[in-house]
């Protein structure tokens, strides 16, 4: 899985083989940065500001984050847009 945040130019591939990294890098470039799914969990845990996100989309499954105000930065409680 390949996610891209246009604000920041982030892009990031998400796997558990690892050898995909070296095919996404062909594709992609070489900026991509690889996680495993337990260093995806891992760093969500670790967020605070994650954890009213996970609440939220644990009650409603289909709820995705999105960018409410692209042209302003983030906000002072550190996310950034809201959940629909």
């Amino acid at each position: 899985m390949i996610g891209f945040d246009a604000r920041s130019g982030t892009r990031i591939a998400i796997g558990d083989q690892k050898a995909c990294l070296y095919r996404v890098r062909q594709i992609r470039g070489k900026d991509v940065v690889w996680l495993t799914p337990d260093e995806c969990a891992a760093l969500f845990a670790q967020c605070e500001g994650f954890k009213s996100i996970a609440a939220i989309k644990n009650m409603f499954p289909g709820a995705e984050i999105i960018d409410k105000y692209p042209g302003e930065p983030a906000k002072a409680d550190g996310l950034v847009g809201e959940v629909a």
